[in-house]
Order: structure tokens, then C-alpha cells, then sequence
């Protein structure tokens, strides 16, 4: 079993550990989890990416075009908090 499936089994049990809740009920007792834990670490994966392209284009529209990927990627992280 990988990590990130560990981490959301421990996390499943800790909201429903009896298995009351209906599927909706949990997938949105799940949603706070699941924005913080992973839809967070793939914004700052991005972000990281677009950092780099930044620091490596030349100064020119490639520069600019992976300056407006940080800057939508730092949004995005910004919505996600």
C-alpha cells in the first residue's frame, strides 16, 4: 500500500469508523482532507515546476510565458487554502 493510500485509509477510518455514513456523506466529510492533503501538493509540485522554467527561460517571451505559469500556479494554491 502506498503512503498517500495510507494516509486517506487512516483518514476514511477516522471520520467513519463505524461505516454509518452513505457514500455522499463521506466523500464530503473526505473533500476538507482531500483539498489540503493532495489537490495542495500538486499545486506547489506545479509551482516548483513553474519556478524553475522561470529561472532557466532567457529573458524573452518564454521568460514571460513561465511568469504567468508561477503566477496562475501561486493563485491556484492561493484557492486551494
Amino acid at each position: 500500500m502506498s503512503a498517500r493510500v495510507d494516509v486517506l485509509a487512516q483518514e476514511i477510518r477516522s471520520v467513519d469508523a463505524s461505516h454509518s455514513m452513505g457514500s455522499g456523506r463521506l466523500a464530503e466529510a473526505l473533500m476538507p482532507f482531500i483539498d489540503r492533503e493532495f489537490v495542495s501538493r500538486a499545486a506547489v509540485a506545479e509551482l516548483i515546476e513553474a519556478a524553475n522554467a522561470s529561472l532557466q527561460a532567457s529573458p524573452s517571451g518564454a521568460q514571460v510565458s513561465a511568469n504567468l505559469r508561477l503566477m496562475d500556479a501561486l493563485d491556484r494554491i492561493g484557492d486551494a487554502a
